[in-house]
């Protein structure tokens, strides 16, 4: 009975490996694992962040998740000048928004005192929902102007007071063409109300190993290039010159 079993789990895992080495194949099953993990290990997360309370340092905790599933499926971030990261004081962290995977390759820049402006619908996506909402993430609703113009001002408020970092996607959505949207005001002014610098984080793009139309997920290293921080003092009257 037992060799029976062996023999099966032996040949199951070859017919695995085997379909991995197709091209489209590989494509899902990374997309399912990376998911299945986030969502399987969201659970104990939940258990962890429901005894310590809300925390904007759960989204630090929780990175490890991600970390662990980029690995299994062959994400290798490496940060470049990092040198140039304020890590130590609060600031605006600006990021390009290519994939869900992007978190996998932030893991290696991300401050423990931090959060993140998120789409609203976040707070929906099952255990992952939870744990944003255990993790003090700001929604915001941007089909809604002046909705997300008072929810920037309370995510300043919030910031500046816990003297946390935040995450902004200034895109508002993803790009997977490997050029950049235009931004967003947002990120600036938070920067404004809170008084905090930019950390520009400039991800590679993922074209070279994800291609969403040929179904292609290659093994890959990426590069985060870390920029300088823009720590130029601006003021409320200065948002004219983001007209």
């Amino acid at each position: 009975m037992l060799a029976s079993i062996f023999l099966y789990a032996c040949l199951g895992f070859a017919a695995l490996c085997a379909a991995y080495r197709v091209p489209k194949v590989k494509f899902y099953l990374k997309y399912i694992i990376f998911c299945g993990v986030i969502s399987v290990g969201s659970l104990y997360y939940i258990i962890e962040f429901s005894i310590r309370g809300r925390d904007y340092k759960n989204a630090w905790r929780f990175r490890r998740l991600f970390q662990i599933a980029g690995n299994l499926i062959g994400l290798k971030p490496i940060v470049k000048d990092s040198h140039y990261l304020t890590m130590e004081k609060p600031c605006i962290y600006v990021a390009n928004h290519q994939s869900i995977i992007d978190v996998a390759s932030l893991v290696d820049v991300w401050p423990e005192q931090c959060t993140i402006i998120s789409k609203a619908s976040m707070k929906f996506a099952g255990p992952v929902g939870v744990i944003t909402w255990l993790s003090k993430l700001i929604y915001i609703d941007r089909s809604k102007h002046s909705d997300a113009v008072s929810i920037m001002k309370y995510a300043a408020t919030q910031a500046r007071d816990a003297k946390v970092s935040v995450y902004v996607f200034p895109e508002g959505t993803r790009s997977c063409t490997g050029t950049m949207l235009p931004f967003k005001k947002g990120a600036f002014h938070l920067a404004i109300e809170t008084q905090f610098p930019i950390q520009p984080i400039v991800i590679t793009p993922y074209t070279r190993f994800l291609d969403f139309e040929n179904k292609r997920f290659d093994d890959e290293s990426l590069v985060l290039t870390v920029r300088t921080a823009a720590t130029k003092t601006l003021y409320p009257y200065d948002r004219s010159i983001m007209y």
